[in-house]
């Protein structure tokens, strides 16, 4: 073989060389731009979350501070409670004190009342003992005396009504001082010392008894009949 032979093949192997770098070249570019693309995507998706985490954080503090604010709340909302659940408890303290002032003054009233109304009833009963006495011992003065005389007078025929009217002329003769003419819607009463009204008969004696002169709470006083 001559060298031009030679020569021929060491062009062709050089070819072929240059033909097989030119291929490599091209793949090493290929997979190159290939590696940069896949790496622009993976720096942007990275970018991407980064992005994503950095506002899913801003987003986290935001609802901390939410929170905050709502622990804040339901603690001014505790303490709004507490007060009002406090100030209910006064006013239920304070009505029941009310209320057993009331029952208290109720219940005081009501014993003035009977204790006034025993008084009432225990001077009857003095005042009908009297009278039932008196009744007996003109009884027996006049079973006594044949011709109805007692002590050198007549008696006249006695009633009932009589012995009241003398009864209550007695008392009108000795107790002046302790009667008071009062005038009640235009009418006029006798009154004495324990505020008993008593009827003024035509005659102007003393008449029965038909109440109480009673103070009322704005000072003016009332006839309460009995």
């Amino acid at each position: 073989m001559n060298i031009v032979d030679y020569k021929s093949k060491l062009d062709s192997l050089t070819n072929n060389l240059l033909s097989e770098y030119m291929k490599l070249e091209t793949m090493y570019l290929r997979d190159k731009h290939l590696n940069i693309n896949s790496l622009s995507d993976v720096n942007s998706k990275n970018s991407s979350m980064c992005d994503t985490l950095s506002s899913k954080t801003n987003e986290i503090k935001g609802l901390e501070k939410e929170i905050e604010g709502y622990k804040y709340r339901e603690q001014e909302y505790n303490r709004t409670i507490d007060y009002q659940r406090n100030k209910i408890k006064e006013l239920e303290e304070t009505k029941e004190q009310v209320n057993k002032f009331d029952m208290l003054r109720s219940q005081s009233k009501e014993i003035s009342e009977k204790d006034k109304e025993i008084e009432r009833l225990t001077k009857e009963l003095i005042r009908v003992k009297e009278m039932n006495d008196m009744k007996k011992n003109i009884t027996i003065a006049i079973s006594d005396e044949p011709n109805n005389k007692l002590s050198g007078w007549s008696s006249p025929p006695f009633s009932e009504s009589t012995l009241s009217n003398e009864v209550h002329k007695e008392k009108s003769d000795n107790d002046d001082d302790s009667l008071f003419e009062i005038s009640y819607r235009k009418k006029k009463y006798y009154r004495d010392n324990d505020n008993k009204v008593y009827l003024i008969e035509d005659n102007e004696e003393l008449g029965d008894c038909i109440g109480d002169w009673v103070k009322q709470e704005n000072g003016k006083f009332k006839l309460v009949k009995s």
